[in-house]
């Protein structure tokens, strides 16, 4: 079976589930703080995270709002579907494991530096919009340039700008509305799918992708990059310092062989394009098609080795 139809079925199973328990004359609903059972017993609770680990899994297979749902369940299972034929099951799982665990840490963490700076306690998270965001950042590290139709405008929007539009209207729309638990969840969807596709994601020989494309500040307009950059560095270099991100790397023969680790602190998260034929610029890729070049390189050399291999075979 399909991930893409195993995870979009058990989340509209899950979410139509929530709903009828929460229209159900029976439930009260002031008894469970306007949640329904089946959704208090599976959304991420900062404040009484404790005792309910579960939680750091469960939270996005449900939702109880039915105009949430009928948007995010053909979505989810639509671009699910788009990946499982471009990464393989195994890799989309993997990727869907690891951006709902990270979103996890990231939401606890700014619910507890929300309670820290503000007093404010954040309300039970859950829901499908962690993983939509994930999977936004996805689409703009492989289709960046492809061009999509929004409603009325007259001409398209390139998937490159949308992840920023997105993070603009959350926050928009938490300073308007002050729902703080929907903020940080698309908030850490973005922020667990860059880090796994940037830092951890392995294809083809190459973990991560450290093009300068994908950095975490081209996300933003180009007028805002240059105030970023020092920032950015800085927090990637403390990040080295500290284990939490390595220096670049391939996987090559089965040994995984570090990139020079001063090369990558520039490039990483706000590097400015290298100059042509700089020794850093060859040795990390900067584009989808210097890694395919990349690509073929390593495979014409393995070729010629065992072409050499037979050769000296048959001389002999």
């Amino acid at each position: 079976m399909s991930v893409a139809r195993s995870v979009a079925g058990v989340y509209l199973a899950a979410s139509l589930a929530a709903v009828y328990q929460a229209s159900s004359p029976r439930t009260d609903l002031s008894a469970v703080g306007g949640l329904a059972p089946l959704t208090r017993a599976l959304a991420l609770q900062p404040a009484d995270f404790g005792w309910r680990l579960w939680s750091v899994v469960t939270y996005p297979a449900v939702d109880q709002q039915l105009w949430s749902i009928t948007v995010s369940a053909p979505l989810l299972y639509f671009s699910l579907r788009y990946f499982e034929r471009g990464w393989t099951a195994s890799a989309l799982l993997k990727f869907l494991l690891a951006v709902t665990l990270a979103s996890a840490a990231i939401v606890l963490a700014l619910a507890l530096g929300g309670y820290a700076l503000l007093g404010r306690e954040t309300g039970p998270v859950h829901g499908a919009l962690g993983i939509l965001s994930a999977l936004l950042v996805a689409y703009r590290q492989g289709i960046p340039e492809h061009t999509i139709k929004l409603g009325p405008l007259p001409s398209g929007v390139r998937i490159k700008h949308l992840p920023f539009a997105w993070l603009l209207l959350h926050v928009i729309l938490v300073a308007v509305t002050g729902v703080w638990p929907t903020f940080l969840l698309a908030i850490a969807g973005f922020l667990a799918s860059w880090w796994y596709l940037r830092f951890v994601r392995a294809e083809d020989g190459i973990i991560g992708d450290r093009s300068d494309t994908f950095a975490f500040a081209a996300f933003f307009p180009d007028v805002i990059q240059p105030f970023l950059h020092p920032v950015l560095n800085a927090i990637y270099n403390l990040n080295v310092r500290l284990g939490l991100i390595k220096p670049q790397q391939r996987i090559l023969g089965g040994r995984t062989d570090p990139i020079t680790r001063a090369a990558v602190s520039r490039r990483f998260l706000a590097s400015a394009p290298k100059a042509k034929g700089s020794a850093d610029a060859a040795r990390t890729p900067v584009s989808e098609s210097d890694r395919r070049k990349a690509l073929a390189l390593k495979s014409l050399e393995v070729a010629l080795q065992a072409k050499s291999a037979s050769a000296s075979k048959a001389t002999n």
